[in-house]
């Protein structure tokens, strides 16, 4: 086998029932190119070996297991070894579009880029889709990862490897890890970053155990996130790389964190809504109920108060439709 000209990194754990799926989609996705696809099983557990055994023959998949488990580990494990000049990370219960990832390797490839983005399907568990995830529309990469409309799943970007050198997954964070990854690699100077107006794989919603708490990831992550948006604007404002347009989606992110977070530590988002007004001054939240007619003169943090009752009282709606693999994005 030649050079891989791009890695794909797929870390697994108790989901052998999916996982060849994942490494069937992966090994299809470069077309004419070469690929490798290192899949990177972590702590206590032999399911994935079975799988191994049907790829035995395929000097394409490499077998990296880790003793300690976490995503973000084997994925970081994945990186370190991987050999192609391009690299994507896809979880084990995911798959790729084939013909749309090759596009879009195609794109990174011949337009010099360093992250190439596409769209993700959200699919429930007979694989039919039920919405679509697409990146912000804007050509500034620090406006598409600070505002909330930010669009984090692993296996939508392709990255130069060399870009990745230093980067890491924070191995810290028991959630939200593809957020943390995504925002801190946007204010890298220089990056060029284009997209692809393709949707490059399926994000798959089943009943299964998952990490992810979807849209109520609750309140550590909602504040690590708040305060990764405000060290990010300071280094920003440091470098003099801090535009409106960038206060604005700062400010917007801030908000996006407010209304979720404001039931559970009333004092520390009420400093975080001072912050994103200090950001730009009189921005409201982009919801809708924002903008209505007999609330888009009242602040906006009076408008988020009130509604916490409310929020409280969805809250067990949520979680049921959460276990049921509907409204996790």
């Amino acid at each position: 086998m030649s050079e891989p000209v791009v890695s794909i990194v797929i870390p697994t754990f108790r989901r052998a029932e999916y996982l060849g799926r994942a490494i069937n989609s992966a090994l299809q996705s470069a077309g004419d190119y070469e690929v490798e696809v290192i899949v990177v099983p972590n702590g206590p557990d032999d399911s994935w070996r079975r799988i191994a055994r049907d790829f035995a023959r395929d000097f394409r998949v490499k077998w990296l297991p880790l003793t300690m488990a976490g995503a973000p580990q084997a994925r970081n494990h994945g990186l370190i070894n991987a050999s192609g000049g391009y690299v994507r990370f896809l979880d084990d219960d995911d798959y790729l579009y084939p013909d749309s990832c090759m596009r879009q390797l195609v794109k990174i490839v011949e337009e010099n880029l360093d992250i190439c983005s596409g769209s993700i399907d959200v699919v429930n568990s007979k694989l039919n889709c039920v919405k679509r995830l697409s990146p912000p529309n804007t050509s500034d990469l620090v406006v598409a990862a600070l505002g909330p409309a930010r669009m984090t799943v692993t296996h939508a970007h392709l990255y130069r490897r060399e870009m990745l050198s230093a980067a890491r997954w924070d191995i810290d964070l028991p959630v939200g890890q593809d957020v943390f990854w995504f925002m801190k690699l946007s204010v890298s100077p220089g990056l060029r970053w284009a997209c692809v107006d393709e949707t490059v794989g399926a994000w798959v919603q089943h009943t299964g155990a998952r990490v992810s708490r979807g849209r109520d990831p609750g309140q550590q992550a909602l504040s690590a996130r708040a305060e990764l948006i405000l060290q990010l604007v300071c280094a920003l404002q440091v470098a003099g790389g801090l535009s409106h347009n960038r206060k604005i989606a700062a400010s917007d992110g801030l908000w996006a964190c407010i209304q979720k977070g404001l039931r559970y530590d009333y004092q520390y988002w009420v400093k975080m809504a001072q912050a994103a007004d200090n950001l730009v001054v009189g921005r409201r939240p982009p919801s809708r109920i924002h903008s209505l007619p007999l609330l888009r003169d009242i602040p906006p943090l009076w408008v988020e108060s009130a509604l916490i009752p409310v929020r409280w009282l969805y809250h067990p709606v949520r979680l049921i439709l959460d276990k049921l693999g509907v409204g996790r994005v």
